[in-house]
């Protein structure tokens, strides 16, 4: 029954993103104010509180981030008092922000979560990509060369 249900929620996913097209690579990435100024990567994850993916992403982030070349920057539909606690439960030191429906699909051109885009530090899109976990999201960072040695847990247990 749940491969039944995966796929079917896999064939919606593919609807929905032949509707929307992301940031291409080179693209800047839209940001207003200057609260993150840095001269490294930045990778900015999206992810939904209604996603079961992006909940159990979660508790590896705090690790990938520590590892991560550059600036971590969390996205969430939460409200500010949802993403406080969040930040705190996990001791997340980067900067976790919300966004609205809008903001994902017309803003960020994001179509599903979880989602990153990994940016230069200038702001310009290096890649953007939906991921299923955490040894994605890994795999694809050190595909990129922008993590340092890492050593996490991912929620099952095995090392990732």
């Amino acid at each position: 029954m749940l491969n039944k249900l995966e796929d079917l929620f896999s064939k919606k996913a593919k609807i929905t993103e032949n509707q929307f097209e992301s940031y291409s690579v080179g693209e800047s990435f839209p940001i207003e104010d200057s609260t993150t100024q840095t001269s490294n990567n930045i990778l900015a994850c999206y992810i939904s509180l209604y996603c079961v993916d992006c909940i159990e992403l979660l508790p590896d982030l705090k690790e990938l981030s520590e590892s991560f070349n550059g600036e971590f920057l969390l996205f969430t539909d939460g409200n500010e008092e949802e993403n406080k606690e969040i930040r705190d439960y996990f001791k997340f030191s980067f900067m976790v922000r919300s966004y609205t429906k809008e903001e994902l699909a017309n803003k960020y051109k994001v179509v599903a979560t979880p989602y990153v885009y990994v940016l230069d530090s200038s702001w310009s899109i290096i890649c953007g990509e939906n991921i299923n976990d955490s040894e994605e999201l890994k795999e694809l960072l050190e595909e990129l060369k922008l993590l340092n040695h890492i050593s996490c847990q991912a929620s099952s247990g095995e090392s990732v």
